[in-house]
């Protein structure tokens, strides 16, 4: 007898068996970044969309000072406010992500978000860098600025997985690989407010060249396939 699988079929059989044969836990999977990833497109075929949750504004830091910021916990940023100089003040949008699956096989899903131990490289960007997750498939979750446009900024990243439920004693941590959606149209720095909210999207980067007066973009990614 042969049985035809659709895609999804496949790919929930591929991660059972993986599941069964390795049986990785879920700490292994954090910290091995090849095992069962999933696309964007290949999320479609679980029927899983993501939308935003929760979403919050931190309070007006003042840039110069150094200081850090990290989004609350199991959130990632999706956009950022500036007014004025080095000395204004700055803003942070953060917010959870929440998964919605119309697929019979899958009981619920959890989307996770999991910061990185360390800010990345910190670099000059006003030399016109960008400023992006050294790894292809994290995100960011916070930021910290020293000094004027001459100082120095480092970002802080992490990687998103979803916790599937299949049965009361089967839960499947996969990694979940986003699609950039790009960089968004720059505005100038001592006026700037943007955010990614398109397609339950999230900052993966962002770029800047100059001073207050030059202009900075936000480079904006999703886990939603293409609609």
């Amino acid at each position: 007898m042969i049985i035809l699988l659709n895609k999804f079929q496949k790919t929930l059989m591929v991660l059972l068996v993986s599941h069964f044969l390795s049986l990785p836990t879920y700490s292994d999977t954090l910290n091995n970044p090849n095992v069962l990833p999933l696309n964007s497109d290949t999320l479609n075929e679980f029927g899983l969309i993501i939308f935003h949750n929760n979403i919050t504004k931190s309070d007006s830091i003042k840039e110069s000072r150094g200081t850090e910021f990290k989004c609350p916990e199991n959130k990632l940023m999706i956009g950022m406010e500036h007014s004025g100089d080095e000395n204004g003040n700055t803003k942070y949008k953060c917010a959870g992500l929440f998964a919605l699956s119309n697929n019979e096989f899958i009981k619920s899903q959890n989307v996770i978000i999991t910061p990185n131990e360390a800010f990345e490289r910190p670099i000059k960007e006003s030399n016109n860098i960008e400023n992006l997750c050294t790894h292809p498939t994290h995100v960011m979750l916070g930021r910290r600025h020293s000094g004027d446009e001459n100082g120095s900024t480092s970002i802080l990243c992490g990687r998103l997985h979803v916790l599937f439920t299949v049965s009361d004693e089967l839960e499947i941590p996969v990694q979940l690989e986003y699609r950039s959606l790009g960089f968004k149209p720059a505005m100038r720095q001592s006026r700037f407010n943007d955010e990614c909210l398109d397609n339950g999207s999230f900052m993966i980067g962002r770029h800047h060249k100059g001073d207050e007066n030059g202009y900075t973009k936000i480079k904006c990614g999703t886990l939603n396939a293409d609609l």
